[in-house]
């Protein structure tokens, strides 16, 4: 039997072909749609962001030097005052000799810490002075090539620590001597007759009134707080941190300084504190805590004691790295993936991750600069899924 090739024949079998590609056109998903991102090199800073406060970094609480009517306060929050400025009087109550032998042994234990604070002192004076000798020879040597520049700030950063050192010594001194000064001022005469004329105390060193507890005049027992003073000048900030992220912080790292009210402020890492606390999270949750400690570089005057501060520790940054949003990565057993869009399709790859901000990552392999990759990803989702990338004026 022949078969003839007609006309009609022809139309009948292209019209049947064009009917079923139809048909498994129509039966075939629709490409899903995906927003998607490109992989880049950027600039990425790893931080540690928390709550934190300021505070003055030398703080004294004045107490009274015996016991007695305090009379009412004249000094105010903010006030300044100077070192044996007398910041309160006290009428002493009478005392017998019982009393009076306490006041004498409180005079020799305000001399004895007076001496020691003078010891400290002579050490950390001399060991400032070591330290500047060694910050000097090593600048002499990164000059002449010996050493690499780099090393310097770990000199410099010493340096700076005996510095403050030193100055809190001293510190302490005058605090030592006003220790002192009120202490003998207590003590009645040898004879055991008592003048009755009211006793000054004096301020332990130059600096701000912080707070007064009470201005009334009233009785006081001897050690009881009456005044809190600041230092001059120094304000730190204060964060406690997870104890898991205390241990990648160190001393010298930058810091910045946002959400107090002002533009922001730039810092760095002074001292990590060896011992963490337990804290109860919003959650209910316990957590172990560390508090880090951090100078700030030009505070300005209107930032003062006790402010809340929002700080970033970068513990890490490279100026150039491949990154892409966090959101395109995903856990598979033991491995990250990815999806990378190409000609239409989801291809998955496996990718290393290295380091990760709030919302980026770094990749160290398995992703080229320039792929376009697709952000959240559904479980649905497979590996060469037919995909649509959604245009950015949808998004």
């Amino acid at each position: 039997m022949r078969f003839h090739v007609t006309r009609k024949r022809v139309i009948i079998g292209a019209v049947g072909t064009g009917v079923i590609a139809l048909i498994v056109w129509s039966a075939m998903p629709d490409p899903t749609e995906v927003e998607t991102a490109r992989a880049t090199h950027v600039a990425l800073a790893v931080t540690i962001d928390e709550d934190g406060r300021t505070r003055v970094m030398d703080r004294y609480i004045v107490t009274a030097p015996v016991a007695g009517r305090l009379e009412r306060m004249g000094l105010r929050e903010g006030e300044r005052v100077t070192a044996g400025q007398s910041v309160a009087r006290i009428q002493p109550m009478p005392i017998d000799e019982s009393a009076r032998e306490q006041l004498a042994a409180r005079l020799a234990a305000a001399v004895a810490r007076e001496r020691g604070a003078l010891a400290a002192l002579t050490r950390a004076e001399a060991a400032h002075e070591q330290a500047q000798r060694e910050l000097d020879r090593r600048r002499r040597l990164a000059a002449e090539g010996a050493i690499a520049a780099e090393q310097i700030e770990q000199y410099a950063l010493a340096e700076r620590a005996r510095f403050e050192e030193m100055e809190a010594a001293r510190q302490t001194v005058q605090a030592a001597a006003s220790d002192v000064a009120a202490a003998r001022a207590a003590l009645p005469p040898a004879t055991g007759e008592w003048t009755g004329s009211a006793v000054d105390v004096p301020s332990p060193a130059d600096g701000e009134v912080l707070r007064v507890p009470e201005r009334s005049s009233r009785i006081v027992m001897a050690g009881e707080p009456i005044i809190e003073l600041g230092g001059t000048g120094v304000i730190e900030a204060v964060v406690d941190v997870l104890s898991a992220d205390a241990v990648r912080i160190r001393p010298g790292m930058p810091a910045r300084f946002v959400g107090w009210g002002g533009p922001p402020l730039e810092g760095s890492v002074r001292r990590v504190e060896p011992s963490a606390f337990t804290k109860i999270s919003a959650l209910g949750l316990e957590e172990q805590r560390v508090n880090v400690i951090l100078d700030i570089d030009d505070c300005p005057p209107e930032l003062g004691d006790g402010y809340r501060v929002e700080v970033e520790i970068t513990v890490w940054s490279d100026d150039h790295v491949l990154a892409v949003p966090s959101s395109a990565l995903f856990r598979d057993g033991d491995k990250w993936r990815a999806f990378v869009l190409v000609d239409g399709r989801a291809v998955l790859r496996d990718v290393v991750p290295g380091q990760r901000s709030s919302a980026t990552t770094q990749i160290v392999s398995g992703l080229d600069d320039d792929d376009e990759i697709i952000l959240f990803p559904s479980d649905a989702l497979a590996d060469g899924a037919a995909v649509r990338p959604i245009p950015e004026v949808n998004r």
